[in-house]
């Protein structure tokens, strides 16, 4: 199923991998920006997942993942986080991968980035994929593994 989604449904994805993170084996959020408000939803979020051994993966801007670092004590990163810098980073996509059984993967790609304004007060819009038809599950694969050949690229630095 392919639709269309306003800024809000970022927040609404989060809630539900925060919510339930065990029926998820990977939840990866891609936003350059990231507000004070949003980093503490992404540490609730990873808080949530250690439990199920959920991961979370973060691609941001070096601005975003300052921020992200701000939520978490210096020596407090999860190892179940994963924040992958890129400097040029412009696209804003937020995946939810299911385990095997458990519930329906899920994207949003969208012009919303990981800030309160976004969510909130702003005009964005994207689509919001399921991964519930054959058209929805070709797509779902396809972006997945466009983020994770962005994740593995070359350019990439762990924090």
């Amino acid at each position: 199923m392919i639709t269309l989604a306003p800024g809000r449904a970022v927040g609404q994805l989060l809630d539900r991998a925060t919510i339930r993170p065990e029926l998820y084996a990977e939840v990866t959020l891609c936003s350059p920006y990231i507000d004070e408000t949003l980093a503490c939803r992404v540490r609730a979020l990873v808080n949530a997942a250690k439990g199920p051994s959920c991961g979370v993966t973060v691609i941001t801007a070096p601005a975003g993942a300052r921020q992200l670092y701000s939520c978490f004590r210096p020596s407090a990163v999860p190892r179940l986080l994963r924040i992958i810098v890129r400097r040029n980073l412009h696209t804003k996509t937020y995946v939810m991968v299911a385990r095997m059984g458990s519930a329906r993967s899920e994207a949003l790609v969208t012009s919303a980035n990981l800030t309160a304004a976004a969510l909130s007060k702003n005009e964005e819009l994207g689509i919001r994929i399921v991964g519930n038809s054959p058209g929805g599950r070709a797509l779902m694969a396809q972006l997945t593994n466009s983020l994770r050949r962005l994740t593995a690229a070359s350019s990439q630095r762990h924090l």
